[in-house]
């Protein structure tokens, strides 16, 4: 075959793969966006709430007079417990942003409301909603005319997956969803919700230990300084903020609830930083904190999505204005929820076991009952320490140094190691425990902790009764310095 006629075969069959692809995606379209499906859905692909739920309150502008944002979590609340023409307007992984932009939308077509309700989530202070613009399952309804091009031009053609063929297989069926306009609330949805909370409540311990076999919900969230945008996404909600009060409309913000596990895995001061510039834009609600609906696994369905009652607590909550703060309370409500975290050291786990969590949280309600400076330790022979005023200078002389610990014993179910160490280069740091005093050390019976070069944070929940024979600690796995500036362990 010659090169020219090689050229224009390509060409010609390039011209026609452009041709079928918008076809054969407008055809599947797995996120039902593109003919606005509000009825059908694929099992297990996730639809495109944002936009279809936009898509469909456009065509209802009237139907509705209160609406609630969120993300997930608000699959919780049952619309109709807030008010009878009220929508539960939420879309997977929502963020400030993302409602700031529907709502401008919905009031730009002069939707009659009444009220609005925004749910924060703790990744509003991380998650950019500018990253959804390539996302098939989240990207936001846009009226203008490049959003529109760049709306086609992703779902149009889109490259063919593996979904695409099991659509074409048959393997995958479009079945009756309640997704966008949840039908029947009252009669069917609620009590679907509170059958399947009484299911958790019944299997009691044994979803107990599921949830906590289970990782934190953390959907890719990084404690690194550049990855935090508090300040836009406060200014995003004092424009609904604005908005609201320009067009007469009720306005309640409120932070979801969470999971011990999940919120023990986020920086808590920037967690506090954000509400405390939020008080200064409005007042807001506030579930965010460690307390007994945070450590009952029974109340959660996974490690981030709370059941029913749950909800249903928040809204007449909400309606009762308790749990509000206000400029006159935040300072009180903060320093409480500090307080709380040390509930931490009585929880008993279904499942005991070491727990690895963010070094950034609130201790000082704890009493500290040991540190490094306290002594009471023992260095093997490739192991140097020295004491120094502010931190302790471990020199390590060999590929096994370790520092073997006198037994600690606490008042508390559990205690927690807090250590602050700078490394020289990534290598692993290793706590070894004793279940009784017959055993040896052993991997099993042992946490290990990821230090990378520079200085490391970290905080382990400990079940108080494996310190109560000799523990040892190896503070790295390779030659070199390591500097201690606080190894301390906290209890009542």
């Amino acid at each position: 075959m010659s090169k020219k006629r090689y050229i224009i075969i390509t060409l010609l069959t390039s011209l026609l793969f452009l041709l079928i692809l918008p076809i054969i995606n407008y055809k599947h379209n797995q996120w039902r966006v593109l003919p606005k499906d509000y009825a059908y859905a694929y099992d297990d692909i996730a639809i495109n709430k944002s936009y279809l739920k936009t898509a469909y309150l456009l065509e209802h502008l009237n139907r509705y007079d209160t609406l609630l944002f969120g993300s997930s979590r608000n699959a919780a609340f049952v619309e109709t417990d807030i008010a009878p023409r009220a929508y539960n307007a939420y879309a997977d992984f929502c963020v400030v942003g993302q409602q700031l932009h529907m709502l401008k939308i919905l009031l730009k077509h002069k939707m009659p409301l009444k009220e609005v309700w925004i749910a924060i989530n703790d990744f509003d202070i991380w998650k950019d909603p500018k990253d959804f613009e390539k996302d098939y399952s989240k990207r936001v309804y846009r009226e203008d005319l490049k959003g529109k091009l760049d709306f086609y031009k992703l779902y149009l053609f889109k490259a063919l997956d593996n979904n695409d063929l099991k659509i074409a297989e048959g393997k995958y069926k479009l079945t009756l969803s309640n997704r966008i306009f949840r039908k029947n609330l009252d009669k069917e949805f609620k009590p679907e919700l509170i059958k399947k909370e009484a299911s958790l409540q019944a299997k009691g311990m044994k979803w107990r230990k599921k949830l906590t076999a289970s990782a934190a919900t953390l959907l890719g969230y990084q404690d690194t300084p550049e990855s935090y945008r508090i300040d836009k996404t406060i200014q995003e909600i004092k424009e609904i903020k604005e908005l609201c009060d320009n067009n007469h409309i009720k306005v309640n913000f409120f932070f979801y609830p969470t999971f011990y596990k999940t919120y023990l895995m986020y920086n808590q001061y920037k967690i506090e930083e954000f509400k405390r510039k939020l008080i200064k834009v409005t007042e807001f609600y506030d579930f965010y904190r460690l307390n007994k609906i945070a450590f009952d696994e029974t109340k959660w369905n996974d490690t981030s999505h709370f059941v029913y009652s749950v909800g249903l607590n928040i809204i007449r909550a909400i309606r009762n204005k308790r749990d509000l703060v206000t400029k006159d309370n935040y300072k009180t409500v903060l320093k409480n929820e500090r307080k709380n975290i040390a509930l931490l050291l009585d929880k008993k786990l279904p499942i005991p076991y070491i727990m690895r969590f963010n070094g950034h949280i609130p201790l000082e309600n704890m009493h500290t009952i040991y540190t490094f400076k306290d002594g009471n330790f023992t260095p093997n022979n490739q192991t140097k320490i020295t004491l120094y005023t502010k931190e302790a200078k471990i020199e390590s002389l060999g590929n096994d140094p370790y520092i073997l610990f006198a037994p600690i014993q606490a008042n508390s179910e559990n205690v927690i190691l807090h250590c602050e160490i700078t490394s020289e280069s990534k290598t692993l740091f290793q706590l070894f425990y004793k279940r009784n005093k017959k055993v040896n050390y052993n991997e099993h019976d042992s946490v290990k902790v990821w230090l990378y070069k520079g200085v490391n944070s970290f905080n382990l929940l400990i079940p108080s009764k494996w310190l109560q024979e000799q523990f040892r600690i190896d503070p790295g796995q390779k030659k070199g310095v390591y500097h201690i500036k606080t190894l301390q362990i906290l209890s009542h």
